[in-house]
């Protein structure tokens, strides 16, 4: 099973994504646009972006510092302090060691990392609920089939000659689909935290951030 909900989860992350930590309890300071989405499989609201200005309370994030975030020597740290293999701890040492190096850019830098960072793990979340939400499509389509598939061997088991091989086949196709939707289903619980997993890390290297500017 867990080799399963592995499986499920990586289908959901981008390429070269590490897998999640387990959800963690933290309380939610910010806000992001909410949809209502028949499709969406999480019991969680469908979060559909973050927002720089419920995530960050530094200086504004103009035209200029997103195109600073994406010079090659900020835009290669932004992407190694969004890996969620790299321990929260070790990235905000990290953070202090640029800007201790940053001299009289510290403040231009700075800003230039958490627009980078934003949008390296902006990306990685919007990569992450669309494989969810196909998930959920496709979790609505093996239910259809279940359904579908049921009526039938109702309809085989009313005939007047039951053919019993028939039934005991399609009997058979039912338990397996059955099983392949609950095994997915058990998965998904793990995979609906990882949207909350990448808004806290973002969240929390925002703050070491700004704890850091001038």
């Amino acid at each position: 099973m867990m080799k399963r909900a592995a499986l499920v989860l990586a289908l959901l992350l981008p390429a070269g994504a590490a897998l999640a930590s387990p959800p963690v309890a933290s309380g939610k300071p910010w806000l992001r646009k909410q949809t209502l989405d028949p499709d969406w499989p999480c019991q969680s609201i469908k979060r559909t972006d973050l927002s720089v200005a419920e995530m960050w309370a530094g200086p504004p994030i103009d035209a200029a510092a997103m195109q600073a975030g994406k010079r090659p020597a900020i835009s290669t740290l932004a992407g190694r302090l969004a890996e969620r293999r790299v321990p929260l701890e070790d990235a905000k040492s990290e953070i202090v060691a640029f800007a201790q190096s940053a001299g009289a850019q510290k403040q231009e830098r700075l800003v230039a990392l958490f627009a980078g960072l934003f949008d390296a793990l902006n990306q990685e979340r919007q990569s992450v609920v669309s494989g969810l939400d196909r998930f959920g499509v496709r979790q609505k389509q093996i239910a259809g089939g279940i359904r579908t598939q049921e009526q039938q061997l109702t309809t085989l088991q009313s005939a007047a000659q039951p053919d019993q091989s028939a039934i005991d086949k399609l009997a058979d196709r039912i338990a397996w689909a059955q099983q392949m939707f609950d095994e997915r289903r058990q998965s998904l619980q793990y995979a609906c935290a990882v949207p909350d997993v990448i808004e806290q890390r973002l969240y929390a290297l925002a703050q070491a951030i700004q704890t850091q500017l001038p």
